[in-house]
């Protein structure tokens, strides 16, 4: 499967003019639209916007195509481990490699705050999510931790600097429904989530299908929720812009809904976690620098300050790993 490889905020950052913006846009708001369809948007010819788009995937701020799965579709539970770590930084990158490698996590993000890692793992039981976890906790530079139960929101991130119209489908972040699939869905979801950008036509060769069935079971995955979006893999801090976790404990409970319908709506957003621990709401979100970030903080607190009892951030400074697609699912 394609997935992130380290990525860090001292990388090069680059230059996009109004026509490359609306470009990445629309690559954010659907990875699998067509060249045609991005050129009428932009005004310009199908050529000059392949020439765009190859120069982003040459300079490594695009690095694969990718469907965005909702496991807790699947039966599959997520779980969000903060690791703080103890050591020198040297062991502390070589500890973050050796966990990316590991097949049920999904993500390995390093951040700066009160912990230094946040460690995404899938697990389909109890018995093989300990297993896990005793593979990630019982290396001595481990000092502290804590574990969350988590389901992930996939909002649309439209975040590029500047903003433009456009339609986004409604998220249910809260409907719980099951779907059963089959082997074919599974080689679907692998093959989009490794290039999401793959003709009907070449999957249909490859998956030894017709295209009217593979449409069928795309679109059935897709109105299912089990594929939340599809997504570049965008090398965000080439954009110069600054992450942060933030983590929000509710004393009204019943406002859980509404902060996170909020959150989504700030198109800043690329997950936003629905935690059974003690801080029901945690986000990772993009914001062009502290002065913005302070100004979203002001709104968010004044909308939001009654039911908040407290919230934490901090900020992310690489990426190791990020890939959606569950290995998991076909294990024996």
């Amino acid at each position: 499967m394609a997935e992130i490889g380290k990525i860090w905020q001292g990388e090069k950052t680059v230059r996009l003019d109004k026509k490359d913006k609306k470009i990445l846009f629309l690559l954010m708001n659907d990875a699998r639209v067509t060249i045609s369809k991005i050129s009428k948007k932009v005004e310009l010819s199908k050529s000059n916007v392949s020439r765009r788009i190859l120069k982003f995937e040459k300079i490594g701020l695009i690095s694969g195509y990718n469907a965005y799965i909702d496991v807790s579709k699947l039966g599959i539970e997520s779980h969000l481990i903060l690791i703080k770590l103890k050591s020198s930084q040297k062991n502390k990158e070589d500890f973050s490699i050796k966990i990316a490698n590991i097949k049920n996590v999904y993500s390995v993000a390093v951040i700066v705050g009160e912990y230094d890692l946040a460690i995404g793992i899938y697990s389909k039981d109890e018995e093989k999510r300990n297993k896990v976890l005793d593979e990630i906790l019982s290396n001595p530079i481990v000092n502290d931790f804590k574990i969350s139960k988590i389901k992930t929101i996939f909002p649309h991130l439209n975040y590029t600097g500047e903003m433009f119209n456009h339609s986004t489908k409604k998220i249910d972040s809260f409907a719980n429904s099951l779907l059963e699939i089959d082997k074919l869905d599974e080689n679907i979801l692998s093959a989009l989530s490794e290039k999401c950008r793959i003709s009907s036509v070449e999957l249909s060769e490859r998956l030894k299908v017709p295209r009217a069935t593979l449409n069928y079971r795309i679109n059935n995955l897709i109105e299912s929720g089990v594929i939340a979006k599809f997504q570049p893999n965008i090398n965000f801090f080439m954009l110069g812009v600054e992450f942060y976790f933030l983590r929000f404990r509710l004393s009204l409970p019943s406002k859980t809904r509404d902060l996170i319908g909020y959150l989504s709506e700030t198109h800043r957003a690329n997950t936003i976690l629905k935690s059974e621990g003690s801080y029901q709401v945690m986000a990772f979100l993009q914001f062009k620098d502290n002065t913005e970030f302070r100004k979203f903080e002001e709104d968010l607190l004044n909308r939001f300050g009654e039911a908040i009892s407290d919230y934490l951030f901090g900020v992310a400074k690489s990426q190791y790993k990020l890939n959606w697609f569950p290995k998991i699912l076909s294990a024996k």
